[in-house]
């Protein structure tokens, strides 16, 4: 399976992306009229956030590691064995499970041994479901493992297809992150670490700087950090996904999610986060 390459160091990326992340489309229960308190919640402790803003404080700024927004629960839950189970009038089901973190900001999660048979689809979506990743399927999936972007709010709501006859393949959340530092503040920072000289790339001065500011990406690495990246091409000039980031933001890339194009629409620096496309997974080729 072709992933985006890591170069540095550098990354090759899954070609797969769409709206948000994934395929795009609706979860197969938007049509049930069953309540989302029937779908069982598993319940994470809330971290000490006072000690990991004052562990941040100590190495935000200094280039030595990603800016972390969330603490990594580490929970290997088996989907399939712990969700709520409803079966259609066809014959297919749906497997659905909550995870919720009290307080959180944001959640993300990191699925590990994950397999996806061919016509089955996995949806990750907030309670009112108004923020859905999906559909993703096994193109997805590399080396059992798939990232999902940060869910806003304090539950995520895990979704699974599988039609009539078809294999259950595997399903499993390795990491759930509570995030406890935002997308926004990491952009506030941003724009308050700026010179007097910088300014926003969609001014009039950036103009002829379109294919460097859209070659730009967001990752997260480690489930819970956030660092910068640049698609970079290469001697063969043939546009092989190649990615180039520091290599303090290492760690293992087959999770790593990569937001593009997430930037303001004009001059004016965003109130709220500017929308996005991601995508999940990479090969390290260089570090």
């Amino acid at each position: 399976m072709k992933k985006i390459l890591l170069l540095a160091f550098g990354l090759a990326l899954h070609p797969f992306f769409a709206q948000k992340q994934g395929d795009g489309g609706s979860p197969r229960s938007v049509k049930l009229q069953n309540n989302l308190k029937e779908i069982p919640v598993v319940s994470l402790p809330t971290p000490d956030i006072a000690a990991l803003r004052a562990e941040d404080a100590e190495v935000d700024g200094k280039g030595i590691a990603p800016w972390r927004f969330g603490h990594n629960h580490q929970i290997s839950l088996n989907v399939l064995n712990n969700a709520l189970v409803t079966t259609l009038p066809n014959g297919a089901s749906i497997y659905r499970l909550a995870i919720h973190c009290p307080e959180a900001l944001t959640v993300n999660l990191t699925f590990e041994k994950t397999y996806i048979p061919n016509g089955n689809e996995l949806y990750v979506y907030n309670s009112n479901k108004e923020f859905i990743l999906g559909k993703f399927t096994q193109k997805h999936v590399y080396e059992g493992t798939l990232g999902t972007e940060l869910v806003p709010g304090n539950t995520a709501i895990v979704e699974y297809f599988v039609p009539k006859g078809n294999d259950l393949g595997s399903l499993f959340v390795g990491t759930a992150t509570h995030g406890y530092r935002s997308a926004n503040e990491f952009l506030v920072k941003a724009f308050g670490g700026s010179g007097s000289c910088n300014m926003n790339v969609n001014c009039p001065d950036g103009f002829s700087w379109t294919q460097q500011r859209n070659s730009v990406v967001m990752l997260v690495s480690g489930s819970n950090g956030f660092c910068s990246g640049a698609l970079i091409n290469n001697t063969a000039n043939d546009g092989k996904p190649y990615v180039l980031t520091a290599n303090h933001c290492y760690s293992n890339p087959t999770n790593w999610i990569f937001r593009f194009n997430w930037q303001a629409v004009d001059c004016s620096n965003p109130a709220n986060s500017p929308s996005f496309q991601s995508i999940s997974g990479a090969v390290l080729r260089s570090r």
